[in-house]
């Protein structure tokens, strides 16, 4: 008989010289990585990030992670724990993502109060943006909007994100001046987005809102990011009602990423790495067969190449990976042996996924919904390393969380599969 060993914080380092347990033949994972209890990693990973880095903390508020730090995000409304945050690297474009009474914002027929409120991260630096007297709402030229204007690069996608809080008005409208102008507005009332194609909000606690346009700059040159505080009931400004905004973030990318403060430059936040090697790896890892399930969630929108794990030797050329949601990917010596697209599973939306994967040679399958999809030829590659939620570009990041990851030293059957993900 063998025995886990359990970690405090939630975590166990299975440490079992067979996949099962001898009374009642009950499945035990060699290595059982569960990033719900938050605050602590297995000691044998590491992880690195060269930068700070914001997350939402348990309390709900935005707080910020040092330097080769992981973040282990919660849902600022009920507070539930969401796993292991990995992230690609990004950066904020604009200045003074905090400070809309600075002169780096251009005010037109508007005013900004500083410090008005308290903002999502529980600081005083929620500030108030106000329609002057008589002036019609919206975001033209002649209107209330308030605006900045990045460099952009034709033909590649930005997005645009604040958080907003309702005020005497109830609803915030963005333009973005990309050739041609893209357009949405939301309801910071009811948490919806009322039009524009590309737009997304989702809550933040405390009657905030992160709003979010996505576009693709059809010209090289400033691209003006515009604002403004709109009404579902008034359509001119009484010169003291308005509306509460914070955080301002323009990104290159089609999603939106973790807030990245700024000040009087452009800021960037660097990439996380989280990976398992040399005897931290070997000591669990069999070499010619096992079985992985991974829980996780994703906010890129489309799977791509999304890895949630990658097993590799460094290259890209031997690999055990997922390619998207539930995709499993073989290659050995450079030469493809596995391909299972999987079944579908549900949008990168931040919505949870789970999936089960297992590998032995002539013999790989993923299990996803309880549906089995086999591919019954193929090597198995000589790997070394273990990547949580990355692979070996940069375009592999998960951009989400990792809740749990269960690998078992052995190919189990189908229907164990199908019990482990349903």
């Amino acid at each position: 008989m063998s025995f886990g060993i359990p970690v405090r914080n939630g975590l166990s380092i299975g440490l079992l010289a067979s996949t099962f347990l001898s009374s009642g033949g009950r499945l035990v994972p060699r290595l059982s990585l569960n990033f719900l209890a938050g605050g602590t990693l297995d000691p044998r990973i590491t992880f690195t990030r060269s930068s700070t880095a914001t997350f939402v903390g348990s309390d709900g508020l935005i707080q910020t992670a040092a330097i080769d730090t992981p973040r282990f995000d919660y849902d600022p409304i009920t507070l539930a724990p969401k796993g292991l945050l990995i992230e690609e690297q990004r950066e904020n474009l604009l200045l003074r993502s905090e400070e809309f009474d600075n002169a780096g914002w251009t005010k037109t027929n508007s005013t900004i109060t500083a410090n008005a409120t308290t903002a999502p991260d529980g600081t005083l630096t929620g500030d108030k943006h106000v329609p002057n007297l008589a002036v019609t709402m919206g975001v033209g030229a002649t209107e209330t909007r308030v605006f900045q204007s990045p460099s952009a690069t034709t033909g590649i996608s930005y997005t645009f994100t604040i958080y907003a809080k309702e005020g005497e008005f109830d609803q915030i409208e963005f333009g973005l001046i990309a050739t041609p102008t893209v357009t949405a507005k939301f309801s910071l009332n009811l948490g919806t987005v009322i039009s524009g194609s590309g737009a997304s909000i989702e809550p933040a606690g405390n009657g905030w809102y992160r709003c979010s346009l996505t576009v693709v700059a059809g010209v090289t040159g400033a691209l003006a990011i515009r604002w403004s505080a709109n009404d579902s009931v008034a359509l001119v400004g009484d010169g003291t009602s308005g509306i509460f905004v914070w955080g301002a973030q323009f990104e290159a990318g089609a999603f939106a990423t973790s807030y990245i403060p700024t000040v009087t430059v452009p800021v960037t936040r660097d990439p996380d790495n989280a990976e398992m090697t040399g005897t931290n790896f070997s000591s669990w890892y069999n070499a010619s067969e096992g079985s992985i399930v991974v829980s996780a969630d994703s906010f890129r929108g489309t799977p791509g190449s999304a890895r949630t794990f990658t097993f590799n030797d460094g290259t890209s050329g031997n690999n055990i990976r997922t390619g998207g949601q539930s995709t499993l990917q073989v290659i050995d010596t450079g030469t493809p042996q596995c391909s299972i697209a999987g079944t579908p599973l549900i949008p990168f939306d931040g919505t949870v996924f789970k999936f089960a994967s297992a590998y032995k040679a002539n013999d790989f399958v993923t299990v996803t919904t309880g549906v089995v999809d086999t591919d019954p030829s193929g090597t198995i590659p000589t790997v070394n390393q273990l990547l949580l939620g990355s692979g070996e570009t940069t375009a592999t990041f998960l951009n989400g969380h990792i809740r749990t990851i269960t690998y078992y030293t052995s190919r189990l059957t189908n229907a164990q599969l199908q019990a482990l993900t349903t």
